[in-house]
């Protein structure tokens, strides 16, 4: 007899061949004595609360088989035709250009030092250019004031000498300038 596969507490089975009730009690089938006159079913009663879960039950053993022997290798097959050459798809599109980069730094000027000064030249002196000609005579200049009257006699400077802008004369002779 073959009672039902995960039965909840207090769950009745009917076996009709034996005419024999059974209540499961969580751990095993129970037998419910006695036989009656056959009632009628009564209704479904009320759904009762929900059992407490039972314990959980021990894992099952795992058992894997041993590997098979490989076996042996397959001939190996024919090589297949090529294939269809493949044609060369379109060019694409060319891209946007990108954007421009940032400037970059300034270069670094750098003056060298002054170099020294060089020997000085020759300091050549040409020859003096020829004299001139002579230029025309002036016009002449006004006539001076009258002299002092009664001056006979003239005096001839033998020697002068210059001091602080003036002249100073060292001895003089007297000459009569009515026989000039």
């Amino acid at each position: 007899m073959a009672f039902p596969s995960n039965p909840e507490v207090n769950e009745v089975y009917y076996n009709g061949n034996t005419n024999t009730s059974f209540i499961w009690d969580g751990v095993k089938w129970l037998t419910q004595s006695g036989g009656g006159a056959n009632f009628a079913q009564g209704g479904s009663g009320a759904t009762g609360a929900t059992g407490i879960d039972g314990p959980q039950g021990a894992t099952g053993v795992s058992i894997t088989g041993a590997t098979g022997e490989v076996g042996p290798q397959g001939a190996t097959g024919e090589q297949g035709s090529p294939g269809p050459a493949a044609s060369v798809g379109a060019t694409g599109l060319t891209g946007p250009e990108g954007p421009t980069g940032p400037t970059g730094p300034d270069g670094s000027s750098i003056t060298g030092p002054t170099g020294p000064d060089g020997p000085p030249g020759p300091s050549v002196t040409g020859p003096t250019g020829p004299v001139g000609a002579t230029g025309d005579t002036g016009p002449g200049g006004p006539t001076g004031p009258p002299g002092i009257a009664d001056l006979t006699q003239a005096y001839t400077w033998t020697s002068l000498q210059t001091f602080n802008g003036g002249v100073r004369a060292n001895g003089y002779s007297m000459q009569d300038l009515s026989e000039l």
